[in-house]
């Protein structure tokens, strides 16, 4: 009995063993190595998109709020009546000296400098007074600077009129020289050659003299060319 239970155990054996022997030969092949892993290939940074989206994009000069707003403005050119060859630093007045004082006051009592100081404190502070760069009010009527010219001396050709009246002859040559306008001022031009005479400088005013005589419409420069 126990011979045929062993005999049957090895039958059923043998047909599951040509079983497997049918399902390899027939079958798809098996593969008896593990399984390789194919890596994941990393997008190609060339394929990618270099310019940023609008939402993306990011000014390069970001502007704060707090940066300050740049205005330009119309700078009017300096009056000519503001010149002069002293400052604070080589003997002359402040800078500001007219500083709340009308215009028309400074050019009524201009001329009206003593012809003759016999005091000498007085002659030095007349001299600083002449020469002083100092910011001029500007004038309050609304006329072009040619008009004012044609209506009444400009207040530089005061200052020198009266430098050459109390006798400060080159004083008065120098601030000439140091109005950037002095050739347009008629009456400036007139007091040049006038401070070339007084300065017995014959041959430079009469130099000026041929050289305005066409230029300028005054008997003046007529007087001036005869008599060189």
């Amino acid at each position: 009995m126990l011979f045929g239970a062993g005999q049957g155990q090895a039958e059923e054996h043998q047909g599951a063993t040509e079983r497997f022997r049918d399902d390899v030969q027939n079958g798809p092949p098996l593969r008896l190595t593990p399984r390789q892993l194919t890596p994941v290939s990393a997008p190609d940074a060339s394929n990618e998109q270099t310019n940023p989206t609008p939402d993306q994009a990011v000014d390069a000069n970001p502007r704060s709020s707090t940066d300050p707003v740049v205005t330009v403005d119309h700078l009017e050119s300096p009056d000519p009546g503001s010149v002069g060859t002293l400052d604070e630093n080589t003997g002359g007045l402040s800078v500001d000296m007219w500083a709340g004082t009308p215009r028309a006051f400074i050019e009524r009592l201009m001329p009206r400098l003593p012809n003759r100081l016999a005091s000498p404190t007085l002659r030095r502070l007349a001299r600083r007074l002449l020469l002083t760069i100092a910011i001029i009010p500007p004038d309050p009527a609304e006329r072009s600077r040619a008009a004012q010219q044609d209506a009444k001396p400009s207040l530089v050709a005061t200052r020198v009129e009266r430098l050459q009246t109390i006798g400060l002859v080159r004083a008065a040559a120098e601030l000439i020289d140091a109005t950037p306008t002095r050739d347009d001022d008629p009456l400036l031009l007139r007091l040049k050659v006038e401070n070339l005479l007084i300065g017995d400088d014959r041959g430079g005013a009469c130099a000026e003299a041929f050289r305005q005589q066409d230029r300028v419409d005054d008997v003046f420069w007529q007087q001036a060319v005869i008599y060189c």
